[in-house]
């Protein structure tokens, strides 16, 4: 099994649009593609990229953008009793409401780096890698 990291809506945007933090981004798809590392995303963080890609684009933009995720297979993780447990203790580390604790509960359940735009959010997560936004 490869390294695992977990990437928030608001780093996997950047996959889609360019702009600061972009580099980054696709840095970190590259390797993923590359099997140098596994990259896994909470499933509402994936429906919230597609919302996002949805505004920008004409409406086959978020069909689009569902596409080159599955296809680049980004590992997906519906609820689960470990991932709200998880992300209830989040809220009350980070200050942060239930959705934007998702990812770095997945992240600590999976021993994972965070890859995050939202300083606000995740800027209290122990090693969370904070990109430009």
């Amino acid at each position: 099994m490869n390294r695992p990291v977990v990437c928030d809506a608001s780093f996997a945007v950047k996959w889609f649009k360019d702009e600061a933090g972009s580099g980054t981004a696709m840095g970190l798809l590259e390797d993923h593609a590359c099997e140098r590392l596994d990259i896994h995303m909470p499933e509402q963080c994936v429906a919230e990229v597609l919302s996002v890609c949805g505004r920008w684009e004409p409406a086959p933009a978020s069909i689009e953008a569902w596409v080159q995720l599955d296809m680049a297979g980004v590992v997906r993780h519906p609820l689960s009793d470990d991932l709200v447990r998880g992300a209830e203790a989040q809220m009350g580390a980070l200050g942060c409401g239930f959705y934007d604790a998702l990812a770095p509960a997945l992240a600590s359940m999976l021993g994972a780096a965070l890859y995050s735009a939202d300083s606000r959010a995740h800027g209290g997560f122990p090693g969370a890698v904070i990109v430009d936004s």
